[in-house]
C-alpha cells in the first residue's frame, strides 16, 4: 500500500529520499498545470516545475499535513508561473492535461477537443485575466473546486466563480468566432 501524502511529507522531512516519491506522484499534473500557465512553452513549464518543487521542499515544514498536498503544490506552481511571467512580459496560455498510465492511449475524440481548446484559449488570452485562465486551468483541467482555486488564487469563491465565467463568456465568444457554435 502506497503511503498517503501526509505521510510523505512526514518521511521527506526525515529522508530527502522520500521526496522523490513525493515529486513522481505530483510533477505530471503540476506539470501540466504550469504547461497551460506557459501557453505549451515545455521549456518553461519545465523550469518552473523544478522552482516549485524547489521551493515545496524548502518550505515543507511549514506544510499543514492535515491538508490536501495537490493544492498547496498548484498554490507554488501558480507562484512561480506568475513571477516567471511578470519578468518577462509574456502572458500566454496552453491548457494540458496530465500524462496518462503508461499503455493507455488518447481517445481520438479528446485529443481533438483539447487542441480546440488549446486555440480557443490561445485567443482569449489577452482578453481575460490571468488568474481567470488559471481558475480555468484548474477547475477543468485538474479538476479542483472552487474551495481550492480560491487557495490558490489568493481570492475568495465569489472571485473564482465571476473568473470562471469571464473566461467561460471569452472562450464561448472565441468558439462563436470561429464558427464552432
Amino acid at each position: 500500500m502506497e503511503p498517503s501524502d501526509s505521510e510523505l511529507v512526514l518521511k521527506c522531512l526525515e529522508a530527502k529520499e522520500a521526496f522523490a516519491e513525493l515529486y513522481r506522484r505530483h510533477a505530471p499534473p503540476v506539470y501540466a498545470f504550469l504547461k497551460g500557465m506557459h501557453r505549451g512553452d515545455e521549456h518553461a513549464a519545465a523550469d518552473s516545475l523544478q522552482e516549485t518543487f524547489l521551493r515545496a521542499f524548502n518550505a515543507l515544514r511549514r506544510f499543514d499535513r492535515s491538508r490536501p498536498l495537490r493544492p498547496w503544490l498548484l498554490t507554488i506552481a501558480g507562484n512561480v508561473a506568475r513571477d516567471v511571467l511578470a519578468r518577462s512580459k509574456k502572458v500566454q496560455y496552453r491548457a494540458e492535461v496530465p500524462d496518462r498510465p503508461s499503455g493507455e492511449q488518447p481517445i481520438p475524440e479528446t485529443v481533438a477537443t483539447n487542441e480546440v481548446c488549446f486555440t480557443l484559449l490561445d485567443r482569449v488570452a489577452p482578453r481575460v485575466s490571468p488568474r481567470a485562465v488559471a481558475a480555468f486551468l484548474l477547475a477543468r483541467c485538474q479538476g479542483l473546486s472552487y474551495s481550492e482555486i480560491a487557495t490558490i488564487n489568493e481570492c475568495s469563491q465569489a472571485t473564482v466563480k465571476r473568473d470562471l465565467a469571464d473566461a467561460m463568456a471569452a472562450l464561448s465568444g472565441a468558439a462563436a468566432e470561429m464558427g464552432l457554435v
